[in-house]
């Protein structure tokens, strides 16, 4: 029979950290943000939902989605660390996106269904590598 209070200190230890993480009104400290590579590239699999990112990579699908009487081209756009779909609202084609094209993608990420998507990123095309 295991006393009582056997696990009640590291409960509180616990606890204590929990209140203190969820009543915080800072920003994270600085090593708490994604890492950036070079020329402030942030890999794929590190990015978060309601930040503002910069990635690179190549364009593995596109598809156009008619919804509700509009439509959008999406892309999804891999670095090895991970994907996220770009897409542009009310565009069937776009110039150059295409598969296997790499470039570079920045503006707001957004979580959908468990996965990132960035609307209507600003984009730039990059020279084969």
């Amino acid at each position: 029979m295991t006393p009582p209070d056997e696990g009640r200190p590291v409960l509180r230890r616990v606890g204590a950290a929990l209140r203190r993480a969820l009543s915080s009104d800072e920003e994270p400290a600085p090593e708490e943000h994604p890492t950036t590579t070079v020329a402030g590239v942030t890999p794929i699999g590190t990015i978060v939902p309601r930040r503002r990112a910069m990635v690179r990579g190549t364009l593995q699908t596109v598809t156009v989605s008619p919804r509700l009487g509009t439509c959008s081209l999406q892309a999804d756009l891999t670095d090895g660390t991970g994907t996220v779909r770009l897409v542009w609202m009310g565009r069937r084609t776009i110039a150059g996106i295409e598969p296997s094209r790499r470039l570079d993608a920045s503006g707001m990420i957004a979580a959908d269904h468990g996965g990132r998507v960035m609307y209507n990123p600003v984009y730039e095309l990059l020279a084969g590598e």
